[in-house]
């Protein structure tokens, strides 16, 4: 019993002594709060996880297409991408982000779909990201208002053997803290805005550009878009490896005219308000070019040589030049149709967006503003024809008109799909005709007056003794830019030109679903039409009445003389 004893003592005893020489388990490294100074309030800093640990901190999982750009990065075939990845010093690691960042700005390459960000505070320079131990790439997303350009930053958060951390920006290791701050670097960056007007006859004053515009489908002299770029004048005069403006057109196509005596856009003279000149001195052609529409939109490649557009005056702190063309809205605008609903979203228009990529030649990484877009609206008409007791009339004809004289026709198309549109250059068009529906709908108008005049009904009925005027007036916002919603005000009408049709209008009602139409009931009348109360009209069937009762009772007593004589 006691050798037993003994046996199970020296047991325990060599059990303790195992458990007292195990080292330790250590325990996860915390994550890292990096403070981030700066950068503008407004402006958004996003870290990109491009490596990350595994949950024992022993090996390392890669975003995917950085991955692939790692291997191919990897000198020896025979080492495994982690031994590889570990081995590299900070520094080689920031030059092959810095790299990877140029693919990515080029469309080659992608970033990870999750990210850390924060965004400063209005009256703050910074924020604070709390970073998981990693591999990241550092992006600033600047506002238009602050529009600043930011240089990407590579931060490793390094789990060193004994689970503590170290903490490396742009290859450099930072002093060990409890906390971090890197200071971002920023310029300003060139600036592109662009403006929409369609009102072609009249070029005196760039005023009349504005962020929105409305205009009919197939209208010829349909739109002026301006291009403004504004490039500071950088420390050092650096040159600019890139400099190239992407626009597309989306429903709207250029003009057919504008390029054949012009061969590419022209400049805007903002002192004068007019256009003068051209940019083929500054254009590289080989690079340009003016797609053709299809598919519902034009693309147009400006890759200017900004050597050429380059501001040398004295003193001058930027370079500002301008880029203006002619387009007019096409049938996609209204054949893609989703009306406005409930107040949000809208493609009852052609919309314009462009781009400027730039790149400067000491800096080859791409860079792209964030896209700036004008939109031009079109409004619609819809009429139902009732008899005076509310049921559909059928048979109808109508023709649309621009002047309140009746005497210059807004030519129409008839759509496949029943609905009318304005006709394109040298297309006749066609008179509005129910059939036998009881309403149509015009549709691709552009804001303003036009003038409707019934000249065919149904038999039984008669025609209104005049025309109808109606007001499209698009909705837009109190401020000076008069920026179009895409609705329609409630200020649109359909009123009578002659007081006695007046009481054939139903109903007129912006409708409650496509709020970019008018709806309107019209009646018609199956007893002649009388002037209305109090017109001069009703004066002369007064005096006309009058004048037959004295004509009536003179002739009485003329034959009451005659025979009693």
């Amino acid at each position: 019993m006691k050798q037993h004893l003994r046996k199970l003592s020296a047991l325990l005893l060599t059990l303790v002594l195992a458990i007292s020489l195990a080292p330790a388990a250590l325990a996860a490294p915390a994550n890292t709060d990096i403070t981030f100074d700066g950068v503008m309030a407004g402006d958004t800093v996003m870290a990109y996880p491009m490596v990350t640990y595994d949950a024992t901190y022993s090996s390392f999982t890669y975003h995917p297409a950085f991955k692939t750009f790692l291997e191919a990065k990897r000198a020896s075939a025979g080492t495994s991408l982690d031994a590889w990845f570990s081995a590299l010093v900070s520094d080689v690691l920031s030059g092959y982000l810095t790299e990877y960042t140029e693919k990515v700005q080029a469309g080659t390459a992608d970033l990870p779909t999750a990210k850390v960000e924060g965004t400063v505070a209005m009256g703050a320079t910074s924020t604070t990201l709390n970073l998981a131990p990693g591999f990241y790439l550092v992006l600033t997303r600047t506002t238009a208002a602050n529009s600043k350009v930011y240089t990407p930053v590579a931060v490793f958060a390094r789990v060193m053997a004994d689970h503590s951390v170290k903490v490396y920006a742009g290859g450099t290791e930072l002093p060990a803290a409890a906390s971090y701050t890197i200071t971002m670097k920023s310029e300003a960056a060139p600036v592109i805005t662009k403006l929409v007007r369609n009102n072609l006859s009249d070029l005196i004053s760039g005023t009349h550009y504005q962020p929105t515009a409305s205009s009919s489908v197939g209208t010829y002299h349909g739109l002026d878009f301006v291009i403004k770029v504004t490039i500071p004048l950088y420390a050092g005069d650096p040159h600019f490896s890139t400099l190239t403006i992407k626009d597309t057109l989306k429903n709207a196509a250029l003009t057919t005219n504008d390029f054949s005596t012009v061969s590419i856009p022209r400049t805007y003279d903002a002192t004068y308000g007019s256009f003068g000149g051209n940019l083929n001195a500054a254009l590289k052609t080989a690079t340009s070019s003016i797609g053709t529409y299809a598919a519902g939109k034009q693309d147009i490649v400006l890759d200017l040589d900004y050597n050429v557009l380059k501001n040398t005056t004295p003193g001058a702190t930027e370079t500002v030049f301008y880029i203006q063309y002619h387009a007019r809205l096409q049938k996609d605008a209204i054949d893609t149709d989703t009306l406005l609903t409930s107040g949000t979203g809208t493609t009852n228009m052609g919309k314009n967006t462009a781009a400027l990529t730039y790149a400067l030649a000491t800096d080859t990484t791409e860079k792209t503003t964030d896209p700036v877009s004008t939109s031009v609206y079109t409004y619609s008409v819809k009429l139902e024809k009732k008899d005076a007791d509310g049921n559909a009339l059928t048979g109808a004809k109508f023709r649309l008109y621009s002047d309140d004289t009746m005497t210059t026709e807004v030519k129409l198309t008839q759509d496949a799909a029943g609905f009318y549109y304005p006709a394109d250059v040298g297309v006749a068009g066609v008179e509005i005709d129910t059939g036998s529906e009881s309403s149509f709908l015009i549709k691709g108008l552009e804001q303003g007056t036009y003038y409707l005049k019934e000249t065919a009904t149904k038999a039984g009925f008669y025609l209104p003794k005049g025309g109808f005027k109606i007001v499209l007036a698009g909705e837009g916002n109190a401020t000076t830019d008069r920026k179009l919603t895409g609705k329609l005000a409630a200020a649109s009408t359909f009123t009578a030109m002659d007081s006695a049709d007046g009481s054939l209008i139903g109903t007129v009602s912006v409708d409650g679903t496509a709020v970019n139409q008018l709806d309107i009931v019209l009646k018609n009348s199956s007893q002649p039409i009388l002037p209305s109360t109090g017109g001069m009209g009703t004066a002369l069937f007064t005096f006309g009445g009058v004048a037959l009762m004295v004509l009536a009772a003179g002739l009485t007593i003329y034959m009451r003389k005659r025979k009693e004589s």
